[in-house]
């Protein structure tokens, strides 16, 4: 009966703490999503920790509000996209050269944003290539579709 009555006060204190919007963990609520010029700003420096180079012709698509890894706070994913050039050459099967070193492309990505308090705001935790099928448990496709590439 002890026991009872001690999980029933753990899971009353454990729904106090979500109804409050504050999490078991104790984070502050969610902060509202940044605006276009913050975003921008986070995709600059999101893509310079991940290519080491600044973006050339950055564009930013659209934001979808998903929680891509369950048990963490909600995310946004945001669809990216800039113009980079081809590393190696690439060939067909035939052995035909398709694309030359050095010529321009436009890659997309999806770009997680996250408000980080602990480092002092928003910021983005994962960019990857559309093409690398999924954050967590969401496909990075729908994210970030061809009309916005």
């Amino acid at each position: 009966m002890k026991t009872l009555v001690l999980m029933v006060g753990v899971l009353s204190t454990l729904a106090a703490c979500e109804m409050d919007n504050t999490g078991a963990s104790g984070e502050s609520p969610a902060r509202p999503f940044p605006d276009a010029g913050t975003v921008r700003s986070i995709a600059i420096n999101g893509y310079q920790a991940t290519r080491h180079q600044p973006p050339t012709s950055l564009r930013v698509g659209s934001v979808e509000q998903a929680n891509a890894f369950i048990g963490l706070p909600p995310d946004y994913l945001v669809c990216v996209s800039t113009t980079e050039n081809t590393v190696y050459s690439v060939y067909d099967n035939a052995g035909n050269l398709v694309a030359p070193a050095g010529v321009p492309f436009r890659q997309s990505y999806v770009m997680l944003v996250r408000d980080y308090p602990h480092l002092g705001g928003w910021a983005s935790g994962v960019f990857r290539r559309v093409e690398e099928g999924k954050i967590g448990h969401i496909d990075m496709a729908s994210v970030c579709p061809p009309s916005e590439r």
